[in-house]
């Protein structure tokens, strides 16, 4: 996950997250400049929703690596995000909803790209078993209380 140009401290994720902030390797980028030299170096393409996007979000290819991209809730993505958007998309909506909030596209926006990435690698993900075990491992290390880890270790060091 990218976070750019951070209002808030990193601290106030934790909240925000639900606990997903420990799970996530997190990056943050001063501004979108910061950001897209990132981009760069790794070759992402950017997707993000707009509203007047001329193509629906299953549109949007998966053959590359990507970032989809979400704007703040009240201002969306800014126009220099949008400028540098490789596949702007819309999500469909049908009856009298006019916009989506910003969990709720967030939400649509991964699990779609999800699933179709999934569906062509008929197989969990794209990670080899090393970068998986690897994840697994900072997965582990980082469900542990460090309060509890600390304790254990102080203990320890007294026997």
């Amino acid at each position: 996950m990218h976070i750019i140009n951070p209002d808030r401290p990193a601290a106030s994720l934790r909240r925000t997250t639900a606990g997903a902030f420990y799970w996530l390797q997190i990056h943050f980028h001063t501004d979108l400049n910061a950001f897209l030299q990132f981009r760069e170096q790794h070759q992402l393409k950017l997707a993000g929703g707009i509203i007047n996007a001329n193509q629906g979000l299953s549109q949007v290819p998966i053959t590359d690596p990507l970032c989809v991209m979400v704007g703040n809730e009240h201002r969306g993505l800014s126009q220099a995000c949008i400028d540098e958007l490789d596949y702007p998309y819309t999500i469909p909506m049908c009856g009298m909803t006019e916009s989506l909030n910003l969990s709720v596209s967030a939400a649509i926006s991964l699990y779609d790209v999800a699933q179709r990435k999934r569906s062509t690698l008929s197989q969990p993900g794209d990670l080899n078993s090393s970068e998986f075990q690897q994840e697994q491992a900072r997965y582990y290390l980082n469900s542990v209380n460090q309060r509890l880890l600390n304790g254990f270790v102080r203990t320890k060091l007294l026997d």
